[in-house]
């Protein structure tokens, strides 16, 4: 014999306090149909006079930082750019117009390798550089973000074998 999955909220909520015409009538106003959910619950659960509340919440974003990034090629092209701390570095610098190798977007490949003469990068959590090439400044521009201003020298795949 199949019970109602709701019958134990009914029962628990037996005791709850029925609301005032009032409060019905406030509670029977438009609601954004984001909210809507909520009347729908009341109703599942069936126990007269119910009223669930909800409300927005809307969490406190700051803006992300912004970093001067001067990206440097071997033919000695400089590029500044404003980068913001939670964007990839080369996502920023192709919304930019600058043309920089690339293959994968995932740190797996090597074709965006560069490395950081100035400043602080943060490796993201793909990339596949480690140890030595990570000590001596390589990144991969693809799943790295800028920590500070900073000074990276691109196309450095070839120096990474």
């Amino acid at each position: 014999m199949s019970t109602c999955p709701f019958a134990t909220c009914r029962s628990l909520l037996g005791s709850v306090r029925t609301t005032t015409d009032a409060t019905r009538r406030a509670a029977a106003s438009p609601r954004p149909p984001s909210l809507s959910f909520a009347g729908r619950e009341g109703a599942l659960l069936q126990v007269p006079g119910l009223l669930i509340r909800s409300s927005l919440y809307k969490p406190n974003v700051s803006a992300a930082a912004v970093y001067r990034v001067k990206l440097v090629t071997p033919e000695g092209r400089e590029y500044e750019l404003e980068a913001p701390d939670d964007a990839y570095i080369l996502d920023t610098a192709e919304s930019a117009g600058v043309e920089l190798p690339c293959a994968c977007r995932a740190g797996a490949c090597y074709k965006c390798a560069a490395k950081v003469e100035a400043g602080m990068v943060h490796r993201g959590d793909g990339s596949l550089l480690h140890g030595r090439l990570q000590e001596e400044g390589y990144v991969l521009i693809c799943v790295s973000c800028p920590r500070s201003d900073c000074v990276i020298h691109t196309h450095k795949e070839d120096d990474l074998w």
